[in-house]
């Protein structure tokens, strides 16, 4: 095995960054290449003039290339909000994004207004640069993830609209003569709590999950569980990064008036196997979901595993702990995969199948920044005598 710790370990020579689907060895990179220019080549083909008829225009689209009447309506929409944006137009035939990375920015860019339009993909084409060489692609969330916060910044009235009222129902109908069926629809914070409280139910009870939520309704559990939050203290804002993603408005107000306790969080080491609940927290807010490439299991839901084999010498410390869902822990306890980490969280990953090797780098809150982003953050916010940014610190809270 040679999965490695970090802190034997330099990052490789930051040669300008690139994508692990630009390798022109691999026969199979390129041909996902140039499936993803042709699309965005038939993309171009398909704007249409903002004063045409949509369903005249989207008849011909329909005849012309076997469209459906809903996708000929969407590419013409697509079409029409990239010719808005040249550069990212540019970007897009190189081919390195997908169809589902394309209309999904194009989506959120709908909403920007011209005036925004240049800052905006001045800054998200600058976003869209690998960091690191032989990076794992983006997948639709990483880039709608990227252009929020740009949104955040310079354009906030384009953000989608977040329905905080409508997020809470709960049904309850009967399906069978003994049989009802209860439906709840909460945030993805409440949910998270809620699968804590049932898992923490099942695994002290011996039950199966649904028993538990039984017991948990009734009041026949006594069961505490403690969620992890966290926030930037150095801002004003009032966001909340939690269950994979980040908080905000009515739901992050919601969960900030039950914190119990505040701690920072930084890296750390301890004697035993198991991490402590403070190393699982940090471990969590860094690297934000699972570390394999391409997969986007939030941290709750993945397991810490210890990079270099505990029984093989790999200490318990943060720098030789990231999380992996179940899955991809197998592969790797199994051998089918090595990781090495480097002292800066990016990870490269070696297949023992083909030999090939693509790294990620940790998308939490606590990843890392680089000078390289934090200027791009300064420029963003248009400030321009404001002092060096000072590193950003990062509370963690509890509530049990």
């Amino acid at each position: 095995m040679t999965t490695t710790y970090a802190d034997r370990q330099r990052p490789p020579q930051r040669r300008p960054g690139s994508w692990r689907i630009e390798d022109t060895e691999d026969q199979l990179s390129c041909l996902a290449r140039r499936i993803n220019r042709d699309h965005i080549e038939l993309l171009l083909m398909c704007t249409p003039e903002p004063e045409d008829y949509i369903p005249d225009f989207a008849s011909r689209l329909v005849a012309r290339a076997g469209l459906t009447r809903y996708q000929a309506e969407k590419y013409a929409m697509e079409a029409l909000v990239l010719s808005f944006f040249p550069l990212l137009s540019g970007l897009f035939m190189s081919g390195v994004f997908t169809p589902r990375v394309v209309s999904r920015l194009l989506d959120d860019l709908s909403r920007v207004p011209e005036r925004a339009r240049a800052d905006v993909e001045r800054d998200l084409v600058a976003a869209l640069e690998p960091r690191i060489q032989n990076q794992h692609c983006l997948s639709p969330r990483n880039a709608a993830t990227k252009l929020e916060k740009i949104l955040t910044s310079l354009c906030p009235e384009a953000l989608p609209e977040r329905p905080d009222e409508e997020l809470h129902a709960l049904t309850m109908r009967q399906i069978a003569e003994q049989t009802t069926a209860i439906t709840l629809t909460t945030d993805s914070m409440t949910a998270d709590a809620i699968d804590e409280l049932i898992q923490a139910t099942a695994h002290k009870y011996d039950v199966d999950p649904h028993i538990a939520l039984e017991m948990l309704i009734l009041g026949q559990a006594d069961v505490r569980v403690t969620l992890n939050l966290y926030k930037n203290i150095s801002t004003t804002a009032r966001e909340l990064f939690s269950a994979g993603g980040w908080l905000q408005g009515m739901v992050s107000e919601k969960w900030l008036e039950r914190v119990t306790s505040v701690r920072t969080l930084g890296p750390s080491a301890t004697e035993g196997y198991s991490p402590t609940d403070a190393q699982r927290a940090f471990v969590q807010a860094r690297d934000g979901h699972c570390r394999f490439p391409g997969c986007e299991i939030p941290a709750h839901m993945c397991e810490v595993d210890h990079i270099q084999r505990y029984a093989g010498g790999g200490p318990t410390h943060t720098d030789n702990l990231h999380l992996l869902c179940k899955h991809h822990h197998q592969l790797k306890t199994a051998g089918i995969w090595d990781v090495t980490r480097y002292a800066d969280s990016g990870e490269t990953w070696t297949s023992h199948g083909d030999g090939h090797t693509v790294s990620t780098l940790p998308d939490g809150p606590l990843a890392r920044t680089t000078f390289k982003q934090r200027l791009s953050r300064r420029q963003a916010n248009r400030r321009k005598k404001a002092p060096f940014e000072a590193p950003r610190p990062w509370d963690h809270m509890s509530h049990a």
